[in-house]
């Protein structure tokens, strides 16, 4: 069943001008942050050039059908994505506090020195 109804050896045959287009929910990821949107373009199989021409926004020469979905296994990579942020917060944070400190310091010293 193809919805052209161009069936040839059991496969559809696109053409690269054909009206169909196919969408799907996109998600992405980072830390405890995720989005998802609707992306519609060629489907499965049809010819293309860059990944946005696809649905599942991948393309090999081929739009792909391999489209990322919500995992179990996500869960612990946003995790470690959450703990390395708070981390690398925290050092900033801290690394400026220091820089403050040694700058205080040395103004203060500098002040005694001239006064």
């Amino acid at each position: 069943e193809c919805f052209i109804n161009k069936c040839i050896y059991n496969y559809c045959v696109f053409y690269d001008n054909s009206p169909i287009t196919h969408c799907n929910l996109i998600y992405k990821y980072f830390s405890i942050f995720h989005i998802s949107y609707l992306h519609c373009g060629k489907t499965y199989g049809q010819l293309c050039n860059e990944d946005n021409e696809c649905s599942s926004k991948l393309c090999f020469g081929k739009c792909s059908s391999a489209v990322q979905t919500p995992k179990e296994e996500q869960e612990f990579r946003k995790l470690v994505e959450t703990i390395c942020s708070i981390l690398a917060l925290i050092s900033i944070s801290v690394l400026i506090c220091i820089i403050y400190y040694i700058y205080s310091c040395y103004k203060n010293k500098y002040k005694k020195i001239n006064h």
